[in-house]
C-alpha cells in the first residue's frame, strides 16, 4: 500500500493529473478515496479537486461536471464540517442535490417515527345451545 501511495504522490507531483476512483473495492466510498490520497500526500484541497475538477476532466465530462458553474449538472453534496479542516466531513453528508434537486435533507435523513401498533383486542364469542 505504500508503494501506492509513493507512487501516486511522485506522478501527481511530476504533473500527472491525479483522480479519486476505484476499480479494485467496490465497497469503497469517494470519501475514502479522498482520505488515500490525503495518506499518499496530496493536500486536503488536491485531495478535494481529485474527486471533483480533475475527475471530470480526466472523463472528459468537464462541460457538465466538477464544478459548480452555471450550465452544468447541479449535483451537490452539502456536509456537516468542513472537508479541508476534517477529511472525515465527507462521511457527514447533510445534503444531496441531485440535478438541481433536494433528493436528501436531514428531514429525510432520520428515520420514521416509530408509530405504536394498533391495539387489538381479542374477543372470543360462544355459541351455547
Amino acid at each position: 500500500m505504500e508503494a501506492g501511495f509513493e507512487s501516486t504522490i511522485k506522478a501527481q507531483r511530476a504533473g500527472i493529473r491525479v483522480a479519486a476512483g476505484s476499480d479494485v473495492d467496490l465497497d469503497e466510498t469517494a470519501a475514502q478515496e479522498v482520505r488515500m490520497l490525503l495518506r499518499a500526500g496530496l493536500t486536503p484541497m488536491e485531495g478535494l479537486l481529485a474527486a471533483t475538477k480533475v475527475a471530470a476532466n480526466i472523463l472528459d465530462l468537464e462541460h457538465e461536471l466538477g464544478t459548480v458553474e452555471a450550465g452544468k449538472i447541479a449535483d451537490l453534496i452539502l456536509l456537516d464540517g468542513n472537508p479541508l479542516d476534517d477529511p472525515f466531513a465527507l462521511e457527514r453528508v447533510t445534503h444531496v442535490i441531485h440535478k438541481g434537486e433536494l433528493v436528501k435533507s436531514p428531514v429525510q435523513a432520520r428515520p420514521p417515527p416509530e408509530v405504536p401498533a394498533p391495539r387489538r383486542e381479542l374477543v372470543a364469542t360462544a355459541t351455547v345451545k
